[in-house]
Parts: C-alpha cells; structure tokens; sequence
C-alpha cells in the first residue's frame, strides 16, 4: 500500500474513527471478528460499513497501521484524537518487532512445506 493509498484509505474510513475503532478494525482484519459484530458495534450497516471495513483491513493487511496512526497524529484532527492516536502508534510500534518475527517464522513454514526457502538480514 503506497503513502497515498494509505491516506485515501483513512478518508474513507474518517481519521476519527479509525482511531476510535482501531481494536475492532484490527480485530475484523485478523479475523476474530465478522462483519456482522463489526456492524453493531460501528452502529451501522450496508455499504457504508463494507467500504469501513474493507479500507481498515487493508491497512492491517498492509502492515501500514501504524503508519496511520502517525498519519492521524499530524492531521487536523480534535486534540483528543490526536493524542490517542500519538499513544496508540508508541504503543504499536513498541509491541511490532516481536510481530515481525512471528510472520517471518510463519512464513519460513510455510515456505518450507513447499520446498522453498526464504533468506533475510535477521537471525532466526
């Protein structure tokens, strides 16, 4: 996901919002959530909660959420949102090393059932 896609990404879902429902998007884009749980808690439904849904879990999926929250950070938006939004990107960006290497280790397994390896910097 570019920086732009990123940032049409956010519009869409509203900074505010994304700050404020960021559990329950990352929680739908993991898949411990399903979108009828999504719409009751969001209070809506239809479309509107498809294209919410849909622009937060490409950013998780993406791996571009903190990178969002920094976005919102430096937006024009309340001052309580901002705030949450700082907190929450120091918080993410402390617990995401230890992400990264459980994706890397996933990866390396499932690579290997197929006979493929996969090489990087970082030790096992």
């Amino acid at each position: 996901m570019t920086d732009e896609q990123l940032a049409d990404a956010l519009r869409s879902i509203g900074k505010a919002a994304f700050v404020e429902h960021f559990k329950l998007f990352r929680d739908y884009a993991a898949g411990r959530r399903t979108k009828g749980q999504c719409d009751r808690e969001l209070g809506m439904s239809g479309r509107g909660s498809a294209w919410r849904l849909g622009s937060a879990k490409a950013i998780f999926d993406s791996g571009r959420e903190c990178d969002a929250l920094r976005l919102v950070a430096c937006s024009k938006v309340p001052d309580g949102v901002r705030a949450k939004a700082q907190e929450m990107s120091r918080t993410a960006s402390r617990s995401q090393a230890p992400q990264t290497v459980s994706i890397l280790a996933r990866l390396r397994r499932i690579f290997s059932r197929r006979g493929l390896t996969i090489f990087s910097a970082e030790p096992d």
